[in-house]
C-alpha cells in the first residue's frame, strides 16, 4: 500500500515539474542575441552596478547578447573603468560615439528596402 502511495506521488510531482518546466519555457522570451547600448556621459558613478546587473540577467538567462558602452564624453576616470569592465567581461565593449553612429548608420542602410 505505502508502495503504491509513493509512486503515485512521485508520478504526481514529476509532473507538475514538467508542467512547472515547459510554463516557464513558453513565457520566457525567445532567446535572440542583441545588444544593449549604453550611453555614457560624464563620471557614471552608477557604471559598475549597471554592468553588473546587465551581468546577472545574462546569466540567469534572461538576456542573451552583447553590452555596448557609447562614450558620449566620459570623463577620463570613467573611461578608465569602462575600459576595465571590457577587458574583465568578454561581453562588454567600449566604443566612441562616432564609431556608433557609423555603426548605427550602416544598419539602417542595411535595412532600407528599395524602392
Amino acid at each position: 500500500m505505502f508502495g503504491l502511495f509513493l509512486r503515485v506521488l512521485v508520478s504526481v510531482l514529476g509532473i507538475a515539474l514538467a508542467v512547472w518546466c515547459l510554463g516557464g519555457w513558453m513565457l520566457l522570451c525567445v532567446r535572440r542575441s542583441c545588444w544593449t547600448v549604453f550611453f555614457l556621459s560624464g563620471q557614471e558613478p552608477q557604471l559598475e552596478q549597471q554592468v553588473r546587473a546587465f551581468a546577472f540577467l545574462r546569466g540567469s538567462g534572461l538576456l542573451h547578447g552583447s553590452l555596448l558602452l557609447v562614450d558620449c564624453g566620459l570623463d577620463e576616470c570613467a573611461r578608465i573603468r569602462a575600459e576595465a569592465l571590457g577587458a574583465q567581461h568578454g561581453y562588454v565593449e567600449l566604443w566612441s560615439r562616432e564609431a556608433f553612429l557609423q555603426w548605427q548608420q550602416e544598419c539602417t542602410s542595411w535595412s532600407r528596402i528599395p524602392s
